[in-house]
């Protein structure tokens, strides 16, 4: 390589194209990993919630002696028949 005048060769141009190939394939995994991650990220924290949720209305319901339709509506999500 003739850096003097700013010219490469063609195995310079060669390995530099496929440098940036490698670069570019490399931050399509890294984005494809991180959106992968937020996804994981959103879903863990949606279900952590309703855990804390359940937590919650299950600490409330500790001393409770019989079931009334309130609670039992309370406490099922849904029926499915």
């Amino acid at each position: 390589m003739d850096k003097s005048r700013g010219l490469t060769a063609p195995n310079d141009k060669r390995a530099c194209r496929r440098n940036i190939q490698s670069y570019e394939a490399e931050q399509k995994e890294i984005d494809k990993t991180i959106s992968d991650l937020k996804a994981n990220l959103a879903k863990t924290t949606r279900e952590s919630e309703e855990l804390r949720c359940l937590f919650d209305k299950l600490r409330d319901l500790s001393q409770v002696t019989e079931l009334d339709p309130t609670l039992v509506n309370t406490l099922i999500k849904r029926i499915e028949i």
